[in-house]
């Protein structure tokens, strides 16, 4: 008889018994990296793209546990967005450091794409962050330079996968336009697009996003385990907020929709307790608010009246109204599965430029966040919002069909 995967009986427990029987079968690509795929980088100078969510599952660093194995050495640490131990403020300019005696190279400083220099003394790029599984994310952007610069000089990746903590069975917002391309949204995704960062690194290479994919050597390093419709405390690994404004699996959640705010001049809830979940401004009028909100009616989602006070702190240097009394919502999730965060943040947005369109002003940020130009108009009112829902959906479903050759887990 033939060897019975862990994902095999994964499935069969998920069908019987739901997500959560699963917990203990749950291993990251970091550990089977060390269990049985050693040979992709056993005597070999790995320079390793990682930050403080590179555990474990029982906690040990990534870092710690190749240093002290006997068949490999680490030359050298690249670190993204946030730094090597994920507190830097968003957008923050990081410079290089020193980690366990290793250089650790910023990749959110003076360069955001590995340089020769970085590379001059590695064999072997191993790549592995926690993702959010979402398209702003700028994980996956370092991601896709690691790849880039790879290919440049015929220097092997093997990207260890970790959890989609959103799921990977859902798929939601618009598939981005090329002409909106950033940092903040570099392939043409959905915000929401339902992969693993392994299988989105075969996808980058598979469908040549960045330059030189044709000739990478790259080798995703699954998990084992993991079914796609687990939300990440199903799978029983150490929630680590992947940057200091997600501090938990309800706020990356909902930042899936109210990232959107960064591109306008209301707070998004930087320097509270509760980033992304407190959305609102000073100019507000809370008896204004109060007859906006009656509607609309949203599945899976409570949106409630609050004030807060956005306030400097190590996540958040200078948040938007600092120190200023805002008047807004406190958003909270009752059923995660019902809910649709992009349609929230959408529907918000509309709803604050609506009744007080004189003070609410959009940026570039916004275009870049939703992936599309012009991005002020699909906000502009409640229907239009269920409108472009529908005019999305299409691209929705190529984007869908298109990731199957992509998919690693049932």
């Amino acid at each position: 008889m033939g060897r019975i995967s862990l994902q095999t009986i994964a499935l069969a427990v998920l069908l019987a018994f739901g997500p959560q029987a699963l917990a203990d079968t749950v291993y990251p690509g970091a550990n089977v990296l060390l269990r049985d795929s050693l040979h992709l980088v056993k005597g070999k100078r790995i320079g390793l793209v990682c930050n403080h969510s590179s555990l474990l599952k029982d906690g040990t660093h990534l870092l710690n546990a190749l240093q002290e194995h006997p068949d490999v050495t680490v030359t050298a640490v690249l670190s993204p967005e946030h730094g090597f131990s994920g507190t830097a403020s968003a957008g923050e300019h990081i410079g290089d450091t020193t980690a366990k005696s290793l250089p650790v190279y910023s990749l959110y400083g003076n360069t955001r794409k590995p340089t020769p220099e970085m590379l001059a003394n590695i064999d072997v790029l191993v790549f592995d962050i926690q993702d959010l599984g979402l398209r702003f994310y700028t994980y996956i952007s370092t991601l896709g330079l690691c790849m880039e610069a790879a290919a440049a000089h015929s220097i092997p990746i093997v990207v260890l996968d970790r959890p989609n903590p959103l799921r990977g069975d859902i798929l939601q917002g618009p598939v981005l336009d090329l002409s909106t391309k950033s940092f903040v949204g570099m392939y043409p995704i959905p915000i929401r697009y339902g992969l693993t960062i392994g299988e989105l690194a075969s996808m980058i290479a598979g469908e040549g996003w960045v330059a030189g994919t044709d000739s990478l050597a790259l080798h995703v390093v699954p998990m084992d385990g993991w079914v796609r419709a687990m939300w990440y405390e199903q799978t029983n690994l150490k929630w680590v907020p992947p940057s200091p404004n997600i501090p938990d699996l309800e706020t990356a959640l909902v930042y899936a929709g109210t990232c959107l705010i960064e591109g306008t001049n209301i707070s998004e809830g930087r320097g509270t307790a509760m980033p992304f979940r407190l959305i609102g401004a000073p100019f507000f009028d809370m008896d204004d608010i109060i007859q906006r909100f009656k509607k609309p009616k949203l599945e899976g989602v409570l949106v409630s009246l609050d004030r807060f006070t956005p306030i400097a702190n190590p996540g958040a240097a200078s948040p938007k109204h600092e120190n200023q009394e805002c008047i807004g919502v406190k958003i909270a999730v009752t059923n995660r599965d019902e809910f649709n965060p992009v349609v929230l943040g959408l529907l918000l947005t509309s709803a604050f430029h609506e009744f007080d369109a004189a003070s609410v002003r959009f940026t570039s940020h916004f275009d870049y966040l939703l992936g599309l130009p012009d991005g002020k108009r699909y906000v502009a009112a409640d229907h239009r919002v269920y409108y472009w829902l529908r005019v999305w959906a299409q691209d929705l479903a190529e984007f869908s069909r298109k990731r199957q050759a992509y998919i690693l887990y049932m």
